[in-house]
């Protein structure tokens, strides 16, 4: 299900929104009419998309929702236990799993403009549920046909130069304003070989959705040697049976050659699918419901890709609950405070204070020179 192939053309349609968020074609003056009204992050919204992820045959355990933290949506624990060991609560199916290989500089480009291929196309996507659903990610309305609210706005590029100033302040705030100006540079770079199928605003939205959502190194959970067991042990009690146990079983020479090759090639025949699932590289993937959690570092989560069931789940440990909020956290993986600022907007253990948007990049700012100074 991974694949490196780009999108040659992103067709554009009309879109409108219903009451449930869906997005549909309108046919007539009266419909276009309703291209203005909006699509809000409420309650009802997650019930819609849980309603969707349940229709495209996610599974996950009852005790994992949808919760709002503040303003932060994420992903709560509502049963009476946490996990005492690794346990699979949630189950998605590679169908509504946008992925790219994780084989060279352009993977975000390329993920990038997969995402908004889809979200150009509306409910014929079989991803819909989840393109709406980042659409209000940030708890912001939604007018279709247009380039969604940003899904981090805390993040350093949307700052005011005012507050980038006062960061600047001192010397590891300066480095870090520095590193958003080369990594918008870079993403302008990447932008030019797809300038004639989307808006530079279209593609910073999808750049910043990949760069926040996606999960790189995502391997098969394939063991070597479970796998190639079984055939292995075939082929030996064969060869062990002609040569051992009844070696006048065969009559000639060449019908022990016969016999050989037929072993190995049925050794061959039953080893492939696994040699190819190990031969398969990396991948980096949005994963809708299993990204709406938010992140801990010292969360003992994993994400694996099961070929055998051709879904990609999510293990949590007991470390993945948090004891006063019960909010289901994953890890991101070792993140250093730089690129926490620049793609995700948030600081380890630094809760977002009620507010205004100036109060909390101000804390941010304090918190940011407090731990690298």
């Amino acid at each position: 299900m991974r694949t490196n192939a780009l999108p040659v053309f992103l067709s554009v349609i009309s879109l409108i929104s219903t009451p449930c968020g869906a997005w549909v074609l309108p046919s007539n003056r009266a419909l276009r009419n309703q291209l203005r009204q909006t699509v809000s992050s409420t309650a009802s919204d997650i019930n819609t998309f849980e309603r969707w992820c349940r229709d495209q045959g996610c599974t996950w355990n009852g005790a994992v929702s949808h919760a709002f933290f503040g303003r932060i949506r994420g992903l709560q624990w509502t049963g009476k236990a946490r996990p005492t060991q690794p346990e699979c609560v949630v189950s998605i199916p590679n169908t509504i799993v946008l992925s790219v290989e994780d084989n060279d500089t352009m993977w975000d480009a390329k993920l990038a403009c997969k995402l908004w291929e889809e979200m150009q196309v509306g409910t014929r996507s079989s991803l819909s549920g989840y393109c709406s659903w980042l659409a209000t990610a940030n708890g912001e309305s939604y007018v279709p046909n247009t380039v969604p609210s940003t899904t981090v706005p805390d993040a350093l590029r949307h700052w005011t130069e005012e507050k980038k100033a006062i960061l600047s302040a001192k010397p590891a705030g300066k480095k870090l304003v520095e590193l958003q100006k080369k990594q918008e540079a870079a993403w302008r770079e990447k932008y030019q070989p797809y300038s004639d199928v989307l808006s530079w605003e279209a593609f910073e939205w999808c750049m910043e959705v990949v760069h926040s959502r996606a999960f790189r190194g995502i391997g098969s959970s394939v063991s070597v040697i479970p796998a190639i067991t079984a055939p292995l042990l075939a082929a030996f009690a064969g060869w062990y049976y002609v040569t051992v146990v009844n070696p006048l079983a065969t009559t000639s020479k060449g019908d022990d050659t016969t016999l050989a090759l037929l072993g190995v090639a049925g050794l061959l025949f039953a080893s492939f699918p696994t040699v190819l699932q190990l031969l398969q590289k990396p991948m980096v993937a949005l994963l809708p419901l299993i990204d709406s959690a938010n992140h801990l570092e010292t969360a003992d989560s994993q994400i694996e890709y099961v070929p055998s069931k051709k879904t990609f789940d999510l293990v949590i440990g007991p470390q993945c609950i948090d004891n006063d909020t019960s909010q289901l956290y994953i890890s991101y993986g070792k993140q250093s405070d730089e690129a926490l600022l620049l793609n995700h907007g948030f600081l380890p253990n630094l809760q977002k204070r009620p507010g205004d948007t100036g109060s909390i990049r101000q804390s941010l700012i304090e918190a940011y020179h407090a731990r690298n100074s």
